[in-house]
């Protein structure tokens, strides 16, 4: 029950529909044919079984470089899945259950470490911004994500991922017509 995943960001910018599908000829060909890798890329909503594989696309009008630009594409057989998407997906990856960055309980620098009050061998010590962050990066966006088992899963889950990158994408721009609206009422 082995499958893969390839997931390929483009790059969000004014970049040409042309650079894209080069983007991906250089890493998906091959496996893929010019033909899969140009049904991945193209505009327009797309959905049809093509050459033993689920092929779909959703996106967005609007230029690449909008932060309201959308776009999706995926690629499903039996035994692999391959997605498309303009620029970063949040919560789109995996964290395995008990990995942690930090391997030990470090102390924390403080004034009392210049003063000679430190003591000898009390392990690593670091200062409390980088403690901050290493917690911060311990928490992670998908630190709730549990692998997929299987292609279905997968497929449920990249859908879901993107269906809240919708919604968020939709709470965002409510915010800022709100913002617009504050400042037309002044």
């Amino acid at each position: 029950n082995e499958f893969s995943w390839y997931h390929v960001e483009l790059p969000k910018g004014n970049q040409k529909l042309a650079q894209s599908a080069q983007d991906l000829i250089g890493v998906l060909c091959p496996p893929l044919k010019l033909q899969d890798i140009l049904s991945l890329v193209s505009n327009g909503p797309f959905c049809a079984h093509v050459d033993g594989a689920l092929v779909f696309r959703v996106n967005s009008p609007g230029p690449p470089s909008s932060d309201f630009t959308f776009r999706l594409a995926a690629r499903v057989t039996e035994n692999s899945v391959i997605t498309v998407s303009l620029g970063r997906v949040p919560r789109l990856g995996f964290s395995r259950m008990g990995e942690s960055l930090l391997s030990e309980i470090p102390s924390v620098e403080s004034s009392s470490r210049f003063s000679g009050q430190q003591k000898e061998g009390s392990g690593t010590v670091i200062k409390e911004h980088v403690l901050e962050f290493l917690l911060t990066m311990n928490h992670s966006e998908e630190a709730d994500n549990p692998v997929p088992r299987s292609v279905s899963e997968l497929v449920v889950h990249i859908i879901d991922t993107h269906v809240d990158q919708l919604q968020d994408l939709v709470t965002k721009l409510e915010m800022e017509l709100d913002s617009v609206e504050l400042d037309l009422d002044k």
